[in-house]
């Protein structure tokens, strides 16, 4: 289960620094000052903030519930692999500004998050 948890660091990572990073290097020297400035971000980096955002949200409860399985023994993998998948497809929504099918993301994701819970409570 280590494995997913790294993975899950690897997205947060990506998502909250790489892809931003990426979508303004176009605005090299405002992301090298010390940004006294106001900026006007892109519409798609605006979404990308968003996104991160959005995973700051659930993210602790994922991790938590991650190392609480590696504690108890609790086989989360599964889960655990679904709920990063759906917060990579939840981004590539919010990016491509697909509202319904985003939302609906991530109220799976939040299910996941969820099951993996009584899967915890269940080993009490």
């Amino acid at each position: 289960m280590v494995e997913i948890i790294l993975s899950a660091l690897l997205l947060t990572l990506i998502q909250s620094w790489l892809i931003p990073m990426l979508l303004n290097l176009g605005n090299l020297s405002f992301l090298l000052s010390n940004r006294d400035e106001d900026f006007e971000f892109s519409t798609i980096t605006k979404r990308a903030k968003r996104a991160s955002a959005n995973l700051y949200e659930t993210f602790p409860v994922f991790i938590t519930l991650m190392l609480l399985g590696l504690i108890l023994e609790v086989d989360l993998r599964l889960l655990g692999s679904i709920w990063i998948a759906l917060r990579v497809l939840f981004l590539m929504c919010y990016l491509g500004g697909i509202k319904i099918v985003r939302s609906g993301v991530w109220v799976a994701s939040v299910v996941t998050l969820i099951m993996m819970s009584l899967n915890v409570v269940a080993t009490l």
